[in-house]
């Protein structure tokens, strides 16, 4: 038997009952985030802050936050989308050429024409 499933048969009969079935209580304990883990993600999603590096800031894993706490990301993102769109919008109804422009391409459809 080679040492690396020497080592895999090892680690299975540490977490296995006699009937090798997992023990309960083995193995790490489901995450339940806290009403602070959920301010935490929507306010950092809100701010742009990347999905990866929240996850570090929370001590999950980036696929344990995206499942318990897919409803605070979207909002936060929702929330910087938002904001991010009511400064374009206002720059370009205030004169701001380029912003309009972008505004008009983006959100209305807007393309330029090539002759």
């Amino acid at each position: 038997m080679s040492e690396k499933s020497s080592n895999y048969d090892n680690f299975s009969m540490l977490v296995s009952d006699q009937s090798g079935q997992s023990r309960e209580g083995a193995g790490r304990p489901e995450y339940s985030p806290t009403e602070q883990d959920r301010r935490i993600a929507e306010g950092m999603s809100s701010h742009g802050v990347p999905r990866e590096q929240i996850a570090i800031v929370l001590g999950v894993s980036l696929k344990t936050m995206c499942k318990y706490l897919k409803k605070e990301l979207i909002i936060g993102k929702a929330k910087a989308n938002s904001a991010m769109g009511q400064s374009i919008f206002t720059r370009g109804i205030e004169g701001d050429t380029p912003a309009a422009i972008w505004w008009s391409k983006s959100q209305m459809g807007w393309k330029d024409r090539s002759k």
